[in-house]
């Protein structure tokens, strides 16, 4: 298996609406909504491309052997906090996946020079997530409500922080 991020093409456009219009990443997503087109999906590829250009977000797909599996994200909240985000394809779960995919988060904020804490958030009722990024070393730090797309509501989470450890 050789794992690959890479950012996403034109030519992978039809790939990544269809990893994104599953209801699943929808609801856990507070930025995805559901059903996406294929026209919302090539603006917000468009989108992140920009940010990525301004130091603000990047968006990369998650490649198995040449085959999207997921998509790694970084973005800066409102608040200015850089956070990570990632999902896993569904025909692609319980792999470990997830975990490969939110470390490949960090190291690609890293990788765009970000030193400081990276934060994340996670539905409340989806604790696999929260599993996923205590592995990783993130710890909890709060909670919270945010707007949610695909559920077309506000969504609980919990909010978690990671620091790099301390050099001995």
């Amino acid at each position: 298996m050789t794992l690959e991020l890479k950012p996403i093409t034109d030519d992978e456009l039809e790939a990544f609406w269809d990893h994104l219009n599953d209801p699943t990443i929808a609801v856990m997503a507070g930025t995805v909504p559901h059903p996406v087109t294929l026209k919302w999906t090539a603006e917000r590829v468009a989108r992140r491309r920009a940010e990525e250009a301004e130091g603000k977000a990047a968006q990369r797909g998650l490649y198995e052997d040449g085959v999207l599996v997921g998509d790694v994200s970084y973005f800066t909240g409102e608040d200015g906090d850089k956070e990570i985000g990632y999902a896993i394809n569904r025909a692609h779960r319980g792999r470990g996946l997830a975990t490969i995919a939110a470390r490949l988060a960090v190291d690609l904020l890293r990788d765009h020079g970000h030193t400081g804490p990276i934060y994340a958030g996670y539905a409340k009722d989806n604790p696999a997530s929260g599993r996923v990024l205590e592995k990783v070393g993130f710890t909890r730090c709060g909670e919270g409500l945010v707007p949610s797309m695909g559920r077309e509501e506000a969504m609980p989470l919990w909010r978690v922080v990671y620091t790099e450890p301390e050099q001995a």
